[in-house]
């Protein structure tokens, strides 16, 4: 074994979030991003299989700890509350197990980690890190040294987490600084500290995707829009952007550093919405408290209700001082992490509700006796004969427009995930087809049909979500050991995490459910250097999570208004 060989070798990291090869493969085909080419070329690349659900939150943390959501048990942006309808915010603290960042740190690899979700608050590194998009303002400690952001502000001007805008000329203008700054951060941090590690997160190429497809197939159509016009070639300038950074950093960096591309899941185009909640109820396995009343009632109940409880937390969060809006936030039963908690727990008649939805993609959950507080569903057969029946309607529930089935399989938790959080999976994960089809479900609200033709994905303009995440990112690696101009098929977001591990000269620890990804690499390679295994190497307590409670109000307010903003709460 080569030991002054692996010590010697570098390894960068880019993030691309929601990056598709849809976009990329004839963008650079065209010659429009020569820089993805040079590494297609050069390099190895493949389809990456992301998470089921393909969300932020679980890939990310999938990709950090190459385990499935079973063993990290993090799998939506929300978690429930245990014995309780209500649900809180995740965070970095959840997470009971080691990462990557910190499996290299106690290995003696020096790290630099900028914008990567789901690391909130930052914890102790050989190194440095920058938390992404669940850091809840500039003013929180956001960074690891704490000082290196007013390192990174004195050096390259004032850091972007996120882009938020009230109309589409702020969003686009929004992406394009977003991608600016975190080139200049990026490339400042790359030559001013030591690494052997450095990852950095590109987030506007999914933001971007989500605000602005319709308008990039409006344009490519025979008779676009005024709005297409102006805003179609927006996701092409983020991805734009983003090579010319990527050629110059292959002009800089020595043969000893591989580069490694990768996206979380992939993206496209949205088909419709589904309302499971609605679905479930038309189904008679969801009953509203108001049903008795009347259908007209229930409806203009339901909907004043919870305009009332919007409304109350709008005006609270900009009129009341801070000490009022914690009082109004600690006053309502569930709104210090969500209104929607709370419309799902009042509006709900438990005594006759069999089953519900709660978060995205439309997971399911039995309303199950002796796990929820009112469930009426006995575990064992009966259990089980109520989620054969789901999953035989919802296998042929039809797009009311084309006719076609619109789900391509649904999961029991025990069929996709292991491990010892499977306790706290949905009971039910809905794979839609192709992920045209999207559930943002919105508790308390009321919907007149279970499909409807859009995803709001900003409050304050209505602004449509055109694009969506995709099962299938993307996988580059270029480098001395690297194949040049291959493919290769099955990889997976949780194969990276022991990949990483494995170039850097780390062994990989026997609880990850990923794989090194030898294929990609030279025969003569992987035989000089034979995978190493550790047992137990990422469930010591020594990465345990920071005190506290999680979020505060405010910090918890500030990140679900970012979360609702690009559409991943509503």
């Amino acid at each position: 074994m080569k030991q002054e060989e692996r010590n010697s070798q570098k390894l960068i990291v880019i993030g691309l979030d929601g990056a598709t090869f849809d976009l990329i493969l004839p963008w650079a085909t065209e010659g429009k991003l020569p820089s993805l080419q040079c590494m297609i070329q050069e390099g190895t690349i493949g389809k990456l299989r992301s998470t089921i659900q393909p969300l932020t939150a679980p890939a990310w943390i999938s990709f950090m700890t190459g385990m499935n959501p079973g063993k990290h048990g993090i799998y939506d942006f929300i978690r429930r509350k245990p014995n309780s309808y209500d649900v809180e915010l995740v965070y970095a603290g959840n997470l009971q197990r080691k990462t990557l960042w910190t499996l290299l740190s106690e290995n003696g690899k020096q790290v630099g980690v900028i914008n990567i979700p789901m690391i909130y608050p930052p914890r102790r590194v050989n190194g440095f890190l920058i938390s992404g998009i669940d850091t809840p303002g500039l003013g929180s400690p956001f960074t690891y040294p704490q000082d290196l952001y007013q390192e990174i502000r004195n050096n390259t001007g004032e850091y972007i987490i996120a882009v938020s805008g009230n109309n589409l000329d702020e969003w686009a203008e929004g992406f394009r600084s977003m991608v600016t700054t975190r080139t200049k951060v990026f490339n400042y941090l790359r030559e001013n500290k030591p690494w052997d590690c450095l990852m950095v997160v590109y987030s506007a190429t999914d933001m971007s995707q989500h605000v602005f497809w319709q308008n990039m197939e409006g344009l490519n159509s025979d008779t676009p829009s005024p709005e297409d016009t102006e805003y179609g070639s927006i996701i092409y300038e983020v991805y734009k952007h983003i090579d010319d950074m990527l050629g110059e950093l292959l002009e800089d960096i020595d043969e000893d550093t591989t580069i490694m591309i990768m996206s979380d899941h992939g993206a496209g185009p949205v088909k419709r919405a589904v309302y499971m909640n609605r679905w479930l109820e038309e189904q008679g396995w969801l009953v509203p408290r108001q049903k008795a009343q009347g259908s007209a009632f229930a409806s203009v109940s339901r909907r004043v209700t919870r305009s009332v409880l919007m409304r109350s937390l709008v005006l609270a969060k900009r009129h009341m001082p801070q000490r009022g809006r914690g009082w109004l936030k600690r006053s309502l039963p569930g709104v210090r992490d969500s209104i929607e908690g709370f419309m799902l727990s009042s509006l709900i008649d438990w005594s006759r509700t069999k089953a519900f939805c709660l978060g995205s993609y439309g997971n399911m959950y039995l309303n199950l006796k002796g796990r929820e507080p009112q469930g009426i569903v006995e575990p064992g057969q009966q259990a089980r004969e109520v989620l054969d029946q789901i999953i035989a309607s919802l296998e042929s529930l039809r797009d009311p427009v084309t006719k076609d089935r619109v789900v391509e399989k649904v999961y029991r938790k025990e069929e996709l995930y292991s491990g010892g959080h499977l306790s706290e999976a949905p009971d039910l994960i809905v794979e839609w087809r192709n992920y045209e089809y999207d559930c943002r479900q919105r508790f308390g609200a009321v919907e007149n049909s279970v499909f409807g033709d859009t995803i709001t994905i900003h409050d304050l303009q209505d602004q449509a979500m055109s694009g969506v995440h995709r099962l299938h990112g993307v996988f580059f690696l270029r480098g001395r050991n690297v194949h040049k101009g291959q493919r290769i098929e099955a990889a997976q977001l949780i194969d990276l995490a022991p990949t990483i591990l494995y170039l850097l000269g780390v062994a990989v620890p026997k609880s990850m459910d990923g794989r090194v990804l030898t294929e990609a690499l030279k025969e003569e390679y992987v035989d000089s250097h034979p995978v190493r295994h550790v047992d137990d190497g990422s469930t010591a307590p020594k990465d345990a999570p920071p005190p506290g409670e999680g979020y505060s109000d405010e910090e918890s307010e500030a990140v679900r208004d970012r979360l609702k903003g690009l559409g991943y709460l509503q």
